[in-house]
């Protein structure tokens, strides 16, 4: 009998991860239990790893994404550092990113702050340094950070980084469509603005496209996160 849930180790692009294989004509609810089942089996081989995560075999909705990965995470132990998807220049840039981030942890990790998860409408994390979202910033949701923004998701709420006077702080989201952006005193607003605030200045770029807000001349340009720009980020 063919297995519902089948767990494959991989090393994709440096990262150590896992790939999850699933039954594509299973109701979801069903494949919920069976996922849960086999977790808790692998639960002694798992537990306390940091590793990536790729799902096949069918397609998911972003709930269902986020679900299965909840599942997962309570059935072994293990810490989901992020989702790997098939387009291959996005999961360089999510291997970079995710280099960087922990390599940030490990020097300074009294400093530096991690949160897993969605922010949704109301909810605010905060913390003196550099903050590192593993998740999306809903509308209505705020990361304040003393340091840089890090959002291994999309950003829809709001983001002021640099809040202590570091106006070499940036913002970096996997999708960029902030309510607002703070970079130290200066403020922007998606679309209009009221007289004496600053407008988002955006290169044309392709939406899917990962960005990077940054501050000049007293204004935030929202830009593409490439290879050169990853390259010449302060992260400390």
């Amino acid at each position: 009998m063919k297995q519902a849930v089948i767990v494959k180790g991989n090393i994709n692009r440096g990262a150590k991860g896992i790939t999850v294989i699933l039954d594509k004509n299973m109701p979801f609810r069903e494949l919920q239990k069976c996922v849960a089942e086999k977790f808790r089996e692998l639960s002694a081989f798992l537990e306390q790893s940091r590793m990536a995560v790729a799902f096949e075999g069918r397609g998911l909705t972003p709930a269902q994404e986020q679900s299965l990965l909840d599942i997962i995470t309570e059935n072994s132990g293990i810490e989901i550092l992020y989702l790997m998807e098939d387009d291959p220049d996005k999961e360089i840039l999510y291997a970079q990113k995710l280099e960087a981030a922990i390599q940030m942890q490990q020097q300074k990790p009294a400093e530096n702050m991690f949160y897993k998860g969605t922010l949704r409408s109301g909810q605010v994390v905060e913390s003196e340094s550099s903050v590192v979202i593993i998740g999306d910033v809903n509308p209505g949701g705020k990361v304040v950070s003393g340091g840089n923004i890090i959002i291994l998701g999309a950003l829809k709420g709001v983001a002021c980084a640099g809040i202590t006077g570091n106006r070499q702080a940036f913002v970096v989201a996997l999708e960029m469509k902030p309510t607002q952006i703070r970079i130290d005193n200066i403020v922007a607003k998606c679309g209009d603005v009221p007289a004496g605030r600053h407008r988002l200045k955006k290169k044309k770029a392709v939406d899917e496209t990962p960005k990077i807000a940054v501050l000049r001349e007293e204004n935030i340009f929202i830009e593409n996160l490439d290879r050169e720009t990853l390259s010449s980020l302060d992260i400390s």
